[in-house]
C-alpha cells in the first residue's frame, strides 16, 4: 500500500543570527520576515544584503544560505512544502515562476511591504490554531494574496534586482528558466535546451549548478511534475489526458515518471487533496 503524500500544511521556525540556516530548496518554499540586524546572505548562488524590515518569498528549487553571524539578527521563516505549494500554482499565470524566480530580497523592498507583513502575521499564528475547521484553507488564501499581490508589483519593476550580475552564466540560467516556464510542452532532454540555447549540454549543466544548485534535469523533471500536479489537482482529466498533454506516450510512463518523483501514483496524489 502506497504512503499517503504530507498534509498540505506549513511550519513556522525563529532564527537567531548564531546559527547557520540552509534552505532545503528540493522540497519547500520560505516566506522570510527579518525582525531586526543586516547580513550577507546568498541567495541563488550570489550575496545579498537582507536587513531588518525585509519580507520576501524564496522559491522552490533556489539556494538561500545565511552565514553565522550574531544574535542581533533575527529572521521568522513559514516554511511552505511542496505538498502545499502545489494547491497555489493552479491560480498563478503561466510566468508566475519565472517572474519570482528573478527577485531577490531588494526587489520585494519596492513593494506593499506593510501588506506583505499583515500576511505574514496572519499565517504565523495559523498553525496552533487546530481548533479552526477551515485553517488550511484560510492559510492557502493568504498565501495565494501575498504571492499574487507581490507578483503584480514584481512584474511592474521587471522581476529582477536593480544591479544583477552581468555574466553569461547567470544571463543563459535565466533563459532557461524562462523556456521551462513558457514552453506547453516540455521536453525531457537536456540536449534540446540546449541546443535552442546554442550552448552545450556541458556548459547548461555548468550553469545550473552555480545558479540553483541542481542539474538541468533535476529542474526539467522538477518543472514537468509541478505541471502534472496542476492539471491533477485543477482538472478532473484522466491520468491519459493529463499523459497527452504532457507529451508521454501512454498514462503507465506517466505514473512511473510520477512515482519515480513523488513516492505515490498521480490518482493516490490527486485523491489525497480532494
Amino acid at each position: 500500500m502506497e504512503n499517503d503524500p504530507p498534509k498540505p500544511f506549513y511550519s513556522t521556525e525563529f532564527y537567531s543570527g548564531s546559527q547557520r540556516f540552509f534552505s532545503d530548496r528540493k522540497r519547500e518554499s520560505l516566506l522570510v520576515q527579518c525582525l531586526s540586524g543586516n547580513c550577507k546572505a546568498k541567495f541563488k548562488g550570489y550575496e545579498v544584503e537582507i536587513r531588518g524590515g525585509d519580507n520576501f518569498f524564496v522559491p522552490q528549487f533556489m539556494t538561500f544560505e545565511i552565514p553565522v553571524t550574531d544574535d542581533s539578527f533575527q529572521l521568522r521563516l513559514i516554511r511552505l512544502p511542496d505538498s502545499f505549494m502545489v494547491n497555489v500554482y493552479p491560480y498563478m499565470s503561466s510566468d508566475f515562476k519565472t517572474v519570482l524566480s528573478m527577485a531577490t530580497p531588494e526587489t520585494y523592498r519596492f513593494c506593499n511591504v506593510p501588506m506583505m507583513n499583515l500576511c505574514f502575521e496572519q499565517l504565523w499564528g495559523l498553525p496552533d490554531a487546530e481548533e479552526m475547521f477551515y485553517r488550511d484553507r484560510v492559510a492557502l488564501n493568504i498565501v495565494t494574496n501575498y504571492l499574487l499581490m507581490t507578483f503584480d508589483q514584481l512584474k511592474m519593476y521587471g522581476g529582477t534586482v536593480s544591479n544583477p550580475p552581468k555574466n553569461r552564466s547567470f544571463e543563459f540560467a535565466n533563459r532557461f528558466f524562462k523556456m521551462l516556464g513558457e514552453e506547453k510542452v516540455l521536453r525531457r532532454s537536456v540536449d534540446y535546451y540546449a541546443e535552442q540555447l546554442h550552448i552545450t549540454p556541458r556548459y547548461l549543466f555548468k550553469i545550473c549548478q552555480e545558479n540553483t544548485g541542481l542539474t538541468p534535469k533535476q529542474l526539467i523533471d522538477y518543472q514537468i511534475i509541478g505541471n502534472i500536479k496542476k492539471m491533477l489537482l485543477s482538472t478532473d482529466w484522466s491520468i491519459q489526458q493529463v499523459a497527452d498533454v504532457m507529451g508521454f506516450p501512454d498514462q503507465a510512463s506517466l505514473g512511473q515518471f510520477f512515482k519515480r518523483n513523488e513516492g505515490v501514483s498521480p490518482l493516490a496524489f490527486r485523491k489525497s487533496f480532494r
